[in-house]
């Protein structure tokens, strides 16, 4: 039950599940334990160690990158693609488009437009069509030889079927205007581009569904090791992009969880503010 941050009764009973089955609902910063004896001779943490509840990836990897206020995005381009933005509300969609998650802190939530083919894309390319490319950083230097909109070919990413917003198991992918002039280049960028064009389908219903969103995103994931694919999601996106320093920014949101459930930062504001750093660099639309 999203908005009570709890479980859904009516919905538990509706299928017969006891509620016994379900752990107690709890906050990411609550301290809902210690570590054990046991658990000290086999980690070497200390035994008495408060122990916090932490979440699962996305709303700690949002918490790394510091992504905590409302209108604030996020894309991640890993094995499939995510976009997020935070919500101090929950934004219904009649047609479930999207999936919505409890945040981190109380009174926030998670919108999030959850694809399903992101890095995999370039994966089956390399793997599957142009064996002969040597690595996975030689492909958007390739990619870089095409134009824009890669002279009118488009790709619809849909491998693995889709989910936001289309919902599709049965979804297929598909190159469209192929012509004479197209070459692997060609391809490249438009398997590359469609990734970012699945980002924009979802943020369309963002806007469609009255969800308030910041002029700039960060960017997280393997995708955003790549400048190129950094750009280009500033150029179809219209929107700054950002990156955070360091790596895993998962456990570093949920170290943070813990630093303020332990009283070592006063606030969710503070932990990040004091662990989160932007790169330098920011990718300016076209």
């Amino acid at each position: 039950h999203m908005e009570k941050r709890a479980w859904d009764e009516e919905t538990a009973r509706r299928y017969h599940v006891p509620m016994e089955f379900f752990p107690p609902c709890r906050e990411s910063m609550q301290i809902v334990g210690e570590v054990t004896k046991k658990a000290e001779e086999e980690t070497g943490i200390l035994a008495g160690t408060p122990v916090i509840c932490g979440g699962g990836d996305g709303p700690m990897q949002l918490a790394g990158n510091g992504v905590i206020h409302p209108g604030q995005l996020v894309t991640n381009i890993g094995t499939a693609s995510q976009v997020d933005c935070i919500g101090s509300r929950i934004y219904p969609d009649d047609r479930v488009r999207l999936n919505t998650f409890c945040h981190v802190q109380p009174e926030r939530w998670i919108t999030m437009g959850a694809g399903l083919n992101g890095g995999i894309v370039l994966k089956w390319l390399k793997k599957e069509i142009f064996r002969e490319i040597p690595d996975y950083e030689t492909m958007p230097e390739m990619a870089a030889k095409a134009p824009a909109g890669a002279d009118g070919l488009v790709f619809l990413p849909f491998l693995c079927g889709e989910r936001s917003p289309y919902m599709d198991a049965t979804a297929k992918g598909i190159f469209f205007g192929l012509k004479l002039i197209h070459t692997k280049e060609h391809m490249i960028r438009a398997c590359m581009e469609s990734v970012v064009y699945s980002f924009l389908d979802c943020m369309k219903v963002f806007e469609e569904l009255g969800i308030p969103m910041d002029d700039r995103i960060i960017a997280s994931g393997g995708g955003a090791k790549s400048g190129f694919w950094l750009q280009m999601q500033a150029d179809i996106l219209q929107k700054e992009i950002y990156t955070t320093k360091g790596v895993e920014e998962a456990c570093r949101g949920a170290a943070v969880c813990a630093g303020v459930g332990c009283g070592v930062y006063g606030s969710l504001e503070e932990g990040c503010g004091t662990v989160v750093r932007l790169e330098d660099k920011v990718y300016e639309p076209s």
